[in-house]
């Protein structure tokens, strides 16, 4: 399997570390896309460059969470946010929106 192959699977599944230790692993050109994956590969990560890269979240990865909102006595919606404040915000315009085309 190669770095590309196993890089593109940690950001399609969202796992963020790995994600950014590949990333700072390419972009210091301590492996190549085209290289076969090795768990050595790991040994070469600067932590501490990770870590921030991690802070700035320079690869856009961010932690999705399900919020329930109860509408009446059998309707729920389900909304899909990064914080409840994003949720929220969301309804409101969703609802806003409904009203404007009814």
């Amino acid at each position: 399997m190669t770095v590309k192959e196993v890089y593109e699977y940690f950001l399609k599944h969202q796992v963020k570390t790995m994600a950014h230790c590949f990333f700072h692993l390419v972009q210091e050109n301590k492996i190549s896309l085209q290289d076969e994956f090795s768990p050595d590969d790991f040994d070469k990560v600067n932590k501490a460059k990770v870590k921030e890269m991690i802070d700035n979240n320079i690869l856009g990865i961010y932690e999705i969470n399900v919020y329930g909102l109860k509408m009446n006595e059998q309707d729920y919606v389900y909304i899909f946010a990064r914080n409840s404040i994003e949720a929220i915000q969301f309804f409101i315009e969703s609802i806003s929106m409904s009203a404007n085309t009814a």
